[in-house]
Formats: C-alpha cells, sequence, structure tokens
C-alpha cells in the first residue's frame, strides 16, 4: 500500500502542550478543501500525518491516550464500539516512545484499509476503511486538540511558509529507523541448559514452576582453638550523661507537583476492546459532568472575552484530583480560573471501574468559551 497516494498538501497545524510544540501535523488530499465535512465523505485516498518536534518525545502511552480522547469526545457511541477492537490495535502498534524527528503516517488506501507507520517503517494494516474518519475526526471534528489546530488543517490556500520549511525539514537518522523496525520483531528467549524432563500433568500440558535456581555450596571453615579468656576490666566510674541534643526541625514537606509524573510505559497494560470501552463511557461522564458545572463568567461575556483551554487532570481510584495543569490556556484569566472551578465543582467523580487498571487516571479537558454572532 502507497502512503503517498493522497499527495495534496491540505493544511499544516502545530500542536502545542504546556506551552510547547508537541508536533506538526498535516492533512493530505487527492483534492483540497476547506470543509471538514468534505475530508471526511471523501471517497479518495487520505493521509494524516505527524512530525514530533518536542526534545522529550511522545511517551506511548500519552500518545495513544490523546486519540482515545480525541475520537472519543468526537464520535458517537455507536461508532466508537464498532471500531473498538480497530482502536485497540491501533493503540497497541506503538510499543515505545516516540522521539523528536519521528514521522508517523496513517494512510488510507480505500479498498485496502489504512496503513499506519512510523519513519517508513509499515506497523500494521487496520482492514476498514471506516477507521481513518474515525481518528481524523480527532484533528477536524467538532473537539478538536483546538480550533485553531482544525482551522490550519483546513487552509489550503494559507498554509505557513515558516511552518512547511520546519515540518519538511523533520527528518528521523538511520539509527531511529532501525529502532523503530525492532518494534515488530519477536522477542527472542534465552537458551536454557538442557535439564531433566519435567512431570507433566494427567492433561499432557506442561507445569509451568518457578526457575531451579542452584545454590553455590559453600563449606565451612575449621573452628578456631579456643583462645584463653581476658581478664575482667575493672568497671568504669559512671560518666555523667550528656545533655540531649534537641531535635531538629523536621524539614518541610515539597510541595505537591501538578503535573503526574510519566509512569514507566513497560508497566502499562495492553488495551483490550473491553476497557477502551469502558475508559470511553468513564471518560464521557466525567466530561459531561464537568461541562454542566461549567458556566460563561458574566464579566466576561460583558467584556467579549472568548477563548480556548484545555487543562489536564490526574484523579485516583476514588475519584479524588491528584493534580492538574493548564496544557492550553487562553489570554483571560477569567475563563481560565472557571476552568479551573468547573473541574473543583466537579469532584470528587465516579470511581475508576475496574475494568480500567492502574493507580490513577490520566485524561484531558477541553473548554470552549465563544460567544454567539
Amino acid at each position: 500500500m502507497s502512503v503517498q497516494a493522497a499527495s495534496s498538501l491540505n493544511g499544516l497545524a502545530s500542536h502545542q502542550e504546556l506551552g510547547h510544540e508537541s508536533f506538526i501535523g498535516a492533512l493530505y488530499l487527492e483534492s483540497t478543501t476547506d470543509s471538514a465535512d468534505r475530508v471526511l465523505n471523501s471517497s479518495g485516498a487520505k493521509r494524516m500525518e505527524l512530525r514530533i518536534t518536542a526534545e522529550s518525545g511522545i511517551p506511548a502511552r500519552r500518545f495513544s491516550r490523546m486519540w482515545i480522547e480525541g475520537v472519543s469526545i468526537n464520535n458517537s457511541g455507536s461508532v466508537f464500539a464498532a471500531q473498538a477492537d480497530n482502536m485497540v490495535a491501533f493503540s497497541n502498534l506503538f510499543a515505545d516512545r516516540l522521539e523528536k524527528g519521528d514521522i508517523i503516517t496513517i494512510a488510507l488506501a480505500p479498498d485496502n484499509g489504512v496503513a499506519v507507520g512510523v519513519n517508513g517503517v509499515e506497523l500494521g494494516v487496520i482492514e476498514d476503511d471506516q477507521f481513518f474518519n474515525l481518528l481524523a475526526r480527532a484533528w477536524v471534528g467538532s473537539v478538536p486538540l483546538s480550533s485553531t489546530f482544525r482551522n490550519n488543517l483546513l487552509s489550503p490556500n494559507d498554509i505557513s511558509s515558516d511552518l512547511r520549511s520546519r515540518f519538511e525539514a523533520i527528518e528521523p537518522t538511520a539509527e531511529r529507523i532501525d529502532a523503530v523496525a525492532q518494534w515488530q520483531e519477536p522477542e527472542t528467549e534465552p537458551e536454557e541448559p538442557p535439564s531433566a524432563p519435567r512431570p507433566l500433568p494427567g492433561n499432557g500440558a506442561p507445569l509451568v514452576t518457578a526457575l531451579d535456581i542452584p545454590q553455590a555450596r559453600v563449606e565451612p571453615a575449621p573452628e578456631p582453638e579456643p583462645e584463653p579468656e581476658p581478664e575482667p576490666e575493672p568497671t568504669p566510674a559512671p560518666q555523667p550523661q550528656p545533655e540531649p541534643e534537641p531535635e531538629p526541625e523536621p524539614a518541610p514537606a515539597p510541595p505537591p507537583t501538578t503535573v503526574a509524573e510519566e509512569e514507566d510505559e513497560d508497566d502499562e497494560p495492553l488495551l483490550t476492546a473491553e476497557s477502551l470501552r469502558a475508559q470511553q463511557v468513564y471518560f464521557s461522564d466525567l466530561l459531561r459532568g464537568i461541562l454542566s458545572n461549567t458556566a460563561y463568567p458574566r464579566r466576561a461575556m460583558q467584556r467579549g472575552q472568548e477563548g480556548e483551554i484545555r487543562v489536564a487532570v490526574v484523579i485516583n481510584r476514588q475519584g479524588r484530583i491528584q493534580s492538574m495543569e493548564m496544557m492550553e490556556e487562553s489570554e483571560h484569566s477569567m475563563l481560565n480560573r472557571e476552568a479551573v472551578r468547573a473541574i473543583e465543582a466537579a469532584a470528587p467523580f465516579p470511581s475508576v471501574p475496574d475494568i480500567i487498571r492502574g493507580d490513577i487516571y490520566e485524561f484531558s479537558v477541553p473548554f470552549t468559551f465563544l460567544l454567539p454572532d
């Protein structure tokens, strides 16, 4: 499958998180358009491309969460449920952290499915043409990463020359291409020395037991000849006990962090269709509760203030907030404060369902404060 089939660049957009650029996204179509509906309804080849610009890269877990949230918000529950298995397969293709300079391609070739690749290495094919639109709605749907991001992808006649130059200059190294190719190779198990056969249970299945670890044999050292007991020394006169020094004041505890530290990706369990559906339902419930507590500040309305905000939230399994951080904030402090207030007012949230693994649950909340025309 050729990922170059959709050759017309429809738009470029920079995605920012926490004030820093994370990646540059590109949308390619057979025929350019400024309409999201035409993007989704066109029957020709299409391609989304991300070129990573974040200095520290993007952890696979965060990359997956970005797509799951975008897909959950911008697709109906029935569409999401029908594509749950494909979404799981897509998420599990990314076996390791994405690094600066990586190029991720998601390309639809009609009647041949959606090819997913990194740095020219094909990771897999989702054999359902509709899966492309499921992902594309996260970029050009009603609740995109940001309105600016969507608008730039839908502006074929207004592509920034500076952004295009930076986008085209991003290329992975040969070493990085080789490293990504290793994602698809099966892990080789170390060879074990031959050992005596182990008994099998009645059904013929091999027993699974702990490894037999031989212990080093240590010969006991010969006991030494007993030495004559020394003469007892006179008991010293008791000395006055020094005054106990006052215990030092305990150091103040460090302030709580506002961003959850990235967990070890090796410990992140693989998604299943059931857990993904549970995440979609749970995430939708969280957003519904938060947005029902959101009000447009009256003074902001009187001053004609508008803005888009995205807040990263971490909660524990009981639904209590552990931390919050502004991923994207507006230029108006009243709108920013209202976003934080709405989240706090909706907490504590329902407990995290058992099928969703992990000690914490992370999600982001998009707010769009827009006055009617």
